[in-house]
């Protein structure tokens, strides 16, 4: 116990731990999934079927590896799921903002949606924000966005990873944007 007492943790082992905490939660939830592939045809059969199981359905979107986010609402990634009734989707969006600094203040957003270029909720996305005078260079900041969609009926429903930037151009990398829908 007074290792603890003694030592202070890193940044970087803090994000590690926490990070294999996440993939672990997420290894336990996805072992009752049943998981499609992204731009493969599902058949409704599979779906009844992984539904009349008591399973859920997931899909994920390709990676983009680079988009420039614009001054306005700016779609960085989507993923459509089809679902054969009511129930909930829990979308889950990530991503690396990027910004080459010119010694400027900047600031970029992103946030999960369920319209083409719409707008953010109050308090529902990542910001990341940069002050005047910081030196010159390229400054880089993860992030994670999730939020849950209500659906009434069976259908397709489209979700996307959108931002935007102000002040200075940002990128986002490597963003992915994943669905994943319970029946109700």
């Amino acid at each position: 116990m007074s290792y603890f007492n003694k030592k202070k943790f890193t940044m970087r082992q803090v994000v590690g731990l926490l990070t294999g905490v996440f993939l672990g939660i997420t290894v336990i939830a996805y072992a009752s999934t049943v998981t499609f592939t992204a731009g493969t045809t599902i058949s409704s059969t599979a779906v009844k079927g992984a539904i009349d199981s008591n399973k859920s359905v997931a899909i994920c979107s390709a990676q983009v590896w680079g988009v420039t986010l614009g001054a306005s609402n700016t779609d960085i990634n989507s993923v459509a799921i089809t679902v054969p009734g009511p129930g909930m989707i829990l979308v889950s969006g990530d991503g690396t903002f990027g910004v080459n600094n010119s010694g400027l203040s900047w600031q970029a957003d992103a946030w999960i949606t369920d319209t083409s270029g719409g707008s953010a909720i109050s308090f529902a996305g990542s910001f990341w924000q940069g002050v005047p005078g910081l030196p010159s260079g390229f400054y880089y900041s993860p992030f994670h966005n999730q939020r849950i969609f209500t659906v009434g009926a069976a259908g397709t429903y489209t979700y996307y990873l959108t931002g935007k930037y102000f002040t200075t151009v940002a990128d986002v990398y490597y963003s992915n944007i994943c669905a994943i829908f319970t029946p109700s």
